[in-house]
């Protein structure tokens, strides 16, 4: 099975593959999970009010699940509000003139804009954290703020950079989809 614009077909051996494979070097195969929460289980330092459990620690969990799913693919992005962001930066020991997140600039994630943009600001910018799953150990999740994204909501990403690291496509990556907004 290949993933390709027009969505998954079988090829057969022979040239035919060979043109289906040069289609996927341009399709970018990005994959999401969208976790729900109760925002207002957590006071404003990021802890659950029940079990005292910090908000990275769902976010863990969500990693975790996110690979199990889609292995060998680990997460790379979390989406999510502004409030959300609040909420894990008040997780860590930040300084008063430190943020954390990207927004979105045209709806896309542009890391260059960004760098101009956040440059000239009073704060520092916390671009990413580190991943918790233990395969994955701190390689950078990119902290993206979507305004248009509702309280409650988070959206795992594994988004392949522009050099290339595509994992090879196998029948249960194809999850390739956009659900729109939330």
């Amino acid at each position: 099975m290949l993933v390709t614009s027009g969505g998954l077909e079988e090829v057969q051996e022979g040239r035919q593959l060979e043109t289906e494979c040069r289609i996927l070097n341009v399709v970018k195969m990005i994959i999401e999970e969208v976790y729900r929460f109760d925002d207002s289980d957590y006071d404003e330092n990021g802890f659950h009010k029940k079990t005292g459990e910090l908000l990275i620690e769902i976010i863990k969990e969500w990693e975790t699940d996110f690979h199990s799913k889609n292995s060998p693919c680990f997460t790379n992005y979390l989406f999510t509000n502004r409030m959300f962001m609040i909420l894990l930066a008040n997780c860590h020991e930040l300084e008063e003139e430190e943020d954390f997140g990207v927004e979105l600039i045209n709806g896309e994630i542009n890391m260059e804009e960004s760098y101009k943009f956040y440059h000239n600001s009073k704060y520092l910018t916390v671009y990413a954290i580190g991943s918790c799953v233990a395969e994955n150990k701190e390689e950078p999740i990119g902290l993206i703020i979507d305004e248009e994204m509702t309280d409650g909501v988070a959206i795992l990403k594994y988004i392949p950079d522009d050099k290339g690291d595509d994992v090879p496509v196998q029948p249960n990556l194809c999850k390739v989809h956009n659900p729109g907004k939330f």
